[in-house]
């Protein structure tokens, strides 16, 4: 997705719910509510959350230029490979693309899913990380509102 997409994906107001799973930690949810944005930049306040709902900690903002937004999708080429796919979440049913990258993190294979939602200019609306065949992390999708 190109940033203006980004941009328009994400009006002020809108906001994102994703269940986060990582090895060895209860799972949480993320809320990320668009405070303010420009032609430029976005700040965004992140939420985090028990599996009941209850906030753990403070809220956070997190600011970043569009540019900065669309390079998180940027992957070596010799390392990624993409294919289309439809993906089932909590929040509904997506054609995506899927993006498989591959690396590794000492001597360890690493490998990355990302399901980035062909109408959803933005995150991918699913994430896994896997070190060797265990899965380490997940970010899926539940609800969205707005974009």
């Amino acid at each position: 997705f190109t940033a203006e997409q980004i941009r328009d994906n994400m009006p002020v107001g809108s906001w994102t719910l994703y269940s986060i799973v990582q090895a060895g930690q209860p799972a949480v949810q993320r809320l990320t509510t668009v405070s303010s944005a420009d032609a430029d930049s976005v700040v965004m306040t992140v939420e985090l959350k028990d599996p009941a709902g209850q906030l753990l900690g403070a809220p956070q903002e997190d600011a970043a230029r569009w540019d900065e937004l669309m390079r998180h999708a940027s992957f070596p080429v010799t390392d990624t490979t993409i294919r289309d796919v439809d993906l089932e979440t909590p929040a509904g049913r997506f054609a995506c693309w899927r993006y498989e990258v591959i690396g590794e993190e000492e001597g360890v294979p690493v490998r990355s899913l990302f399901y980035f939602a062909k109408e959803l200019p933005g995150a991918p609306v699913r994430y896994e990380m896997f070190r060797g065949e265990q899965s380490v992390y997940s970010m899926t999708l539940v609800d969205r509102h707005g974009g």
